[in-house]
């Protein structure tokens, strides 16, 4: 896929900032990501093969992330939605889709 435009990309990051405001975690970091399941984003985080920065916040379960951040990640992959048509081979290891799985870790 090609990148989105610049206008395109601005749009995606506004409507994301909207939703989610400056960080986003849980289920919907992971779905935008591409993970189908939890277990999957947890696989990912533990091998270290996180397409942007994660963190942990005191006091917070799970991983969040800068919207700014996915919403660019997302820009550069040519996605509009954070959604992935098509099922991975190995969904564990690599991104798939939005699955189910709400334990982000």
């Amino acid at each position: 896929m090609m990148p989105l435009n610049d206008r395109d990309a601005a749009d995606l990051e506004r409507r994301l900032l909207s939703e989610h405001g400056e960080l986003i975690g849980g289920t919907a970091l992971a779905r935008g990501l591409g993970y189908r399941t939890a277990r999957a984003f947890q696989v990912a985080v533990q091998r270290e093969r996180m397409p942007i920065e994660t963190f942990t916040l005191t006091g917070r379960r799970g991983r969040f992330a800068r919207t700014f951040e996915l919403a660019r990640w997302l820009a550069s992959r040519g996605a509009a939605e954070p959604a992935a048509s098509e099922p991975a081979t190995n969904a564990e290891a690599e991104p798939a889709g939005p699955q189910g799985g709400d334990a982000m870790r």
